[in-house]
């Protein structure tokens, strides 16, 4: 996020002030109660439309106006954005616009912030921005109040909070990794099993194709046997008819023997 323009019209002290900040470091130089904490209090104003000082919201009214206004434009992955917020004596309204164009508008400006900054409000708030007398204490303070100090403005100790809150959830999955490792184990052993299985079916379908060779060639073979099969068995039915009329013709044969056998004697 590069901050390019900041307007405040009635914002606290300042009654309609611009502020251009070109690329590279700005410094605001100026007594106090000039208004240069007012132009931080006024982005963080429009970025979470959230009270800056003062007891209530409408404290960021100048005195003697009725309505608050902050502008911010700002660029993100090249593209420039303007925010533009208002705070009257009872609503607030926001409007965000992308190359000119809205893109959000009331509570949806809220959302799209941090979506855009890819950060929420109390990372950049203690991230970014410094509060006013907190340099001097980082600078005076002995190492443990340092670290402290150093801890609130990047947000440490709500990460030690939120350390404590998830360490039974980290626990409870630290065993469910040790469960992993054992399933692992066991997942292993069936891959190994299995790698095992796949080579003896590999090995089995290989000898079945060799069986499926085999049988395509005695299946011809025994079509051919099949057919000289019904050529024998023709041959065969020939044989058994030629032996019926044989036999009947010997029959014949000697009866007609007998015959000639008595003609003879008659003769």
């Amino acid at each position: 996020m590069i901050i390019k323009r900041v307007r405040l019209k009635n914002f606290i002290s300042h009654a309609d002030t611009t502020i251009e900040f070109p690329l590279g470091v700005t410094v605001l130089i100026g007594p106090n109660g000039a208004g240069k904490t007012s132009v931080i209090d006024g982005i963080i104003f429009a970025l979470f439309g959230i009270k800056v000082r003062g007891e209530k919201v409408t404290d960021v009214i100048r005195r003697g106006a009725n309505s608050a206004e902050v502008e911010v434009v700002f660029e993100v992955d090249g593209r420039e954005y303007t925010l533009r917020r208002e705070r009257k004596s009872r609503t607030t309204e926001a409007i965000l616009l992308k190359d000119g164009v809205p893109i959000a508008r009331g509570q949806e400006v809220s959302a799209e912030i941090p979506r855009l900054l890819r950060m929420d409000k109390e990372t950049i708030v203690n991230s970014i921005f410094v509060r006013q007398g907190e340099v001097a204490s980082l600078v005076d303070a002995e190492p443990s109040q340092r670290k402290q100090l150093m801890g609130r403005l990047i947000g440490l100790d709500r990460l030690e909070r939120a350390w404590g809150n998830m360490r039974e959830v980290v626990s409870h999955f630290e065993d469910k990794v040790k469960e992993y490792d054992v399933v692992k184990k066991e997942l292993e052993l069936k891959q190994e099993r299995k790698a095992e299985i796949s080579r003896e079916i590999e090995e089995i379908e290989k000898k079945l194709g060799e069986i499926r060779k085999e049988l395509e060639v005695a299946e011809k073979e025994l079509d051919e046997a099949e057919k000289e099969r019904e050529i024998w068995r023709k041959k065969r039915d020939v044989y058994y008819d030629i032996s019926e009329k044989l036999s009947g013709l010997r029959e014949r044969k000697r009866s007609l023997e007998r015959d000639v056998e008595r003609l003879e004697k008659d003769l």
